[in-house]
């Protein structure tokens, strides 16, 4: 037999057998992606948190020998009530060869290879480039898992309040979402007029998500570092640079612990003058019971508007037991380093039952806040502070010996302080409901004190 005919015979072969199994292959992927679309409404929930309702309907599969055309549409509801619907149109190419895949020399057997583009409804067309919000290339396995990138085109609002680069994605996960994202973006900016608002540069964040009967708590691993984000505009603002996060969430028994750190350079400019105030870093663990908090974030999510029965089911997992640790919060410069650390343990108790401060402080448990600030390091905070207002390098310095003076005299006539040359500290133990200040037994007026003084900074922070 002639190698041609060898050849020729070879194909048809692969060639029935790919047309055979496509078929079976595109029966097999009408049954199970509405599973797919399930899970992902299911996720676009999140958004309901921010004023946002999004959903996917009107699914529709034509399948062919070796591919299906999928259309379907994206509902968009935004905080004022307007409806937007983005058309989406993809093409599935059945395995086991998908068509697409083989082209690019990709051998590999696989249910099904996704090639996707979402449009923009006609109202929006200005606002994403060509009018093309999203293009997606998706590998679906034989046991429904995924693996591919999406890239967002690059965005401006019409009134040149919003603007955001392509943002590009890749990930690996199973059918439920849970596996390793990784996400990137140039830049992205909010503009008030024409002063920038809100903007950050060079995002990036990774997260690997385990499997859990819990998908609220964001079990896991992730990374998000940002090269530069602030608040201003270039002769005014505030900024973080070099931001850079890390966390991991994770199930012990019927507990939930997370642990956060972050570090960043912090820095101010005024009138064009820019001033470093130093590095900020935070570290902090927190324990709780990992059904009830569940369930009070997904009641956030799912019903934002009913803060209330929010604020009750928070409540209810706070007195399940809990535990908030800050290992460090501190920000230093040359000066030296002022920081916070707290330990702040919550026992079980009934919230129906906490009816003075008693039942507060006895709830608390074993519990600890230590604050130190650094004189010399706030002295610089202070001249620098004064340089960005235009005083003169020795008039800030005049400004900051007369501010430190006063901080440090009020310091010392309070209660609250221990202050020696180079810091002012405070102490606040809780143990077996008694409360100790810098080692000393707090009598209940000053407990009482300290409380409203307490939910003052609560209510000044917002909330």
């Amino acid at each position: 037999m002639k190698l041609s005919k060898i050849a020729l015979s070879l194909v048809a072969v692969v060639g029935i057998a790919q047309i055979g199994g496509a078929w079976y292959t595109g029966k097999q992927v009408e049954a199970r992606y509405g599973e797919l679309v399930n899970l992902a409404n299911k996720e676009l929930k999140v958004l309901k948190a921010y004023g946002v309702n999004a959903e996917y309907k009107d699914v529709k599969i034509e399948r062919g020998f070796f591919s299906s055309d999928i259309n379907y549409n994206l509902v968009v509801k935004n905080y004022d009530g307007e409806n937007y619907i983005f058309k989406g149109a993809d093409t599935l190419h059945h395995g086991p060869f998908p068509l697409n895949r083989l082209i690019k020399g990709k051998l590999l057997p696989v249910m099904a290879s996704d090639e996707g583009i979402l449009y923009s409804p006609d109202s929006l067309k200005s606002v994403f480039k060509d009018g093309v919000v999203l293009t997606t290339n998706i590998d679906i396995d034989y046991n429904t898992n995924l693996s591919g990138s999406a890239k967002t085109n690059a965005a401006k609002s019409t009134d040149g309040n919003f603007e955001i680069s392509e943002v590009e994605a890749e990930f690996d996960t199973d059918k439920n979402g849970i596996g390793d994202v990784n996400l990137a973006l140039d830049s992205v900016a909010f503009f008030n007029g024409v002063n920038v608002k809100f903007a950050a540069k060079n995002m990036e964040y990774k997260f690997t998500s385990e499997k859990s009967e819990y998908p609220y708590l964001g079990l896991g691993d992730y990374v998000f570092n940002v090269e530069k984000f602030y608040v201003g505009d270039n002769k005014n603002k505030f900024a973080m640079n070099n931001l850079e996060m890390e966390g991991k969430g994770y199930l012990d028994k019927v507990s939930y612990s997370s642990n956060t750190k972050m570090k960043t350079d912090i820095s101010m400019t005024k009138n064009e003058i820019t001033q470093n105030f130093g590095e900020m870093k935070l570290n902090a663990d927190f324990v709780g019971d990992a059904k009830t908090w569940n369930n009070a974030i997904e009641k956030m999510y799912d019903d934002p508007e009913n803060s209330d029965y929010a604020t009750k089911l928070f409540l209810e997992a706070i007195s399940k037991g809990s535990s908030l640790k800050i290992n460090d919060l501190s920000l230093k410069n040359k000066q030296g380093k002022s920081d916070i650390k707290l330990d702040l343990n919550v026992k079980p108790f009934d919230p129906d039952l906490i009816q003075s401060e008693n039942d507060i402080i006895n709830a608390l448990g074993q519990s600890l806040l230590d604050m130190k600030f650094s004189i010399p390091a706030t002295h610089l905070m202070i001249e620098q502070s004064a340089l960005l207002n235009g005083e003169t390098k020795e008039d800030a310095k005049h400004s900051a010996d007369a501010k430190i003076g006063n901080i440090t005299s009020q310091a010392k006539e309070s209660n609250f302080f221990v202050v020696d040359d180079k810091n002012i500290k405070m102490k606040l133990a809780i143990d077996n409901g008694k409360v100790k200040l810098n080692d000393r037994e707090m009598s209940d007026r000053e407990i009482g004190q300290m409380l409203m003084i307490a939910t003052f900074m609560f209510m000044g922070a917002g909330f």
